[in-house]
């Protein structure tokens, strides 16, 4: 195979993603467990070829003032995988963050435990997102697969395939694109007035350490609450933003006046054909959705509001405003003094207590495209850590189940304070049909 390139452009929700480590650390990790013992030295060479596959996860991300670009590693596969002899070096590899600066974009970690072997990976987020991370695991899995058969097959490099988002802009028609600035307009105003949003109560400093809580809910918890989800016309993701609201008034000791608001992900893969992108990248918009001051009276009740105000947006070009409204501009402006203004913003947003917690559905992940040796018998996403007062939790699925995570900083509020607000969020969804 012939040398890769060494320097390839980066797109605008890489330098989106960017942007936002002002506000948290720009990572998407994988856990998975198995049974059987993995072997290292496919695995090793599984990532190898992986960034060569894709060869973005094999570089760094220069941060030129005016266009950063990506620059391949001499040696990107060097260390890519960390062997944990215990439970805190795995930990400590989970709690560190993804430098896409220093790259490369691609990072794991393997612990031999009593039960199985864990598996770890880690993508910056720069490099793409929930589904990016599925979509790596996906070769990854693949590729190990593949080298027991042939071990000294390699994968075509992806040169091809686009990162950017005119992979999905250009499907969207004019009346479209003006409808989309409207949504955009209204849902800006909707996430900023009226002023004083109702937040988890975290100090801005000090940060300390950063801990990564997960919740799991077993298959047959789940599918109780799917079947009073369909008795309703509700997702699982409307019901989890249902119980998110109400605990979010609980935990955080809502005043009755400050706007109960969140914003939330939407994976926009949902407009390709084929539901999949070109090559590993960031395709997910952002959405602000507003309960206002009314929770409702009991859980069934704020279900309701939810799951209205998702089904009217839905029908809306759902989750693109900031891909019509806002992305294409950071292929104009100069990087580095957008990225000042940006953080400034949200330094001000936060400052003035205004700055919605969020939430974000990462879908579930398909158990045949993760398959090692044998299918895991568990796997979630852990979704990136931001930086108080901002706080983010995760949805996950694998075979049925479903998973919670968040990460925090204890040291930024009282004892206990995102542990508690999960397990109210998993105490209010219902239990029985």
């Amino acid at each position: 195979m012939p040398p890769l390139p060494q320097r390839y452009p980066s797109v605008c929700t890489d330098l989106a993603a960017a942007m936002l480590r002002g506000i948290g650390e720009m990572m998407i990790q994988m856990e998975l467990e198995f049974d059987e013992p993995l072997d290292v030295g496919r695995l090793t060479k599984a990532l190898a070829l992986a960034m060569d596959a894709e060869p973005v996860l094999g570089c760094r991300l220069v941060e030129h003032p005016r266009r950063p670009y990506w620059e391949r590693l001499p040696d990107p596969a060097k260390d890519v995988l960390v062997i944990a002899p215990d439970d805190a070096a795995y930990d400590a590899f989970v709690h560190r963050t993804a430098i896409a600066a220093e790259g490369p974009q691609l990072e794991a970690c393997l612990q031999r435990t009593a039960t199985g072997d864990r598996l770890c990976l880690k993508l910056s987020h720069e490099a793409g997102d929930a589904a990016g991370v599925k979509d790596t695991a996906a070769l990854v899995a693949g590729f190990y697969r593949r080298l027991r058969r042939e071990p000294d097959w390699r994968p075509e490099p992806n040169l091809l395939g686009s990162r950017g988002i005119w992979q999905l802009v250009r499907r969207i028609p004019l009346r479209g694109v003006l409808r989309i600035q409207w949504n955009n307009l209204v849902g800006t105003a909707g996430a900023m007035i009226p002023l004083f949003t109702h937040k988890l109560p975290w100090q801005p400093e000090p940060r300390g350490p950063m801990r990564v809580l997960r919740r799991h809910l077993p298959a047959a918890r789940v599918a109780r609450l799917a079947e009073y989800g369909r008795a309703r016309g509700a997702t699982i993701n409307d019901l989890c933003i249902a119980a998110y609201y109400r605990a979010h008034a609980e935990v955080g000791g809502w005043n009755g006046r400050d706007v109960l608001r969140l914003g939330h992900t939407v994976d926009l893969r949902r407009y390709l054909p084929r539901k999949t992108t070109e090559a590993v990248c960031n395709l997910s918009g952002v959405e602000h959705h507003r309960l206002g001051r009314e929770l409702g009276a009991d859980y069934a009740a704020t279900l309701a509001k939810v799951s209205a105000a998702m089904q009217r947006r839905k029908a809306s070009w759902f989750g693109l405003n900031d891909y019509v409204g806002l992305f294409p501009v950071f292929g104009i402006l100069f990087y580095k003094p957008t990225v000042a203004f940006f953080r400034r913003v949200f330094a001000w947003l936060a400052a003035r207590h205004n700055m919605e917690n969020s939430w974000t559905n990462m879908g579930p992940i398909d158990p045949e495209s993760v398959i090692f040796e044998d299918r895991p018998r568990a796997a979630w996403l852990l979704v990136p850590p931001m930086h108080p007062p901002n706080f983010l939790v995760g949805l996950s699925g694998f075979a049925g189940s479903l998973t919670i995570t968040a990460g925090s900083y204890p040291e930024s509020g009282r004892p206990g304070l995102a542990g508690d607000f999960l397990d109210a969020l998993v105490a209010e969804l219902p239990n029985s049909e």
